[in-house]
């Protein structure tokens, strides 16, 4: 009888270069992500319910205040994509006069 050790269950990190152990790990949990839901559709039951006009408006409300707190919490670097930036003299040097 052969008892398996922990190494040959799950390999080492070695296996993978440096650089792709974080996109193994997105794959793998997207992976995951998918058949869960992938199950989950597969033993729904019928719901003897509806939805109320409301749920909809709620569910509308709850997304727009998602993006706006994104937008507002980001206001800086969304300014800084569309404005051009304007070199500033250094203290102390004056900028040459046109005439």
């Amino acid at each position: 009888m052969h008892v398996f050790t922990f190494n040959e269950i799950a390999p080492s990190r070695r296996i993978l270069p440096r650089g792709n152990r974080m996109t193994y790990g997105f794959k793998r949990f997207g992976i995951t992500l998918i058949l869960l839901l992938a199950l989950s559709f597969s033993f729904e039951r019928q719901a003897h319910a509806y939805v109320d006009p409301g749920s909809g408006l709620l569910l509308f409300q709850g997304i727009s205040a998602a993006i706006s707190g994104a937008l507002f919490y980001f206001r800086r670097r969304l300014k800084n994509l569309f404005v051009k930036n304007q070199e500033k003299p250094e203290p102390g040097t004056t900028t040459p006069s046109r005439s």
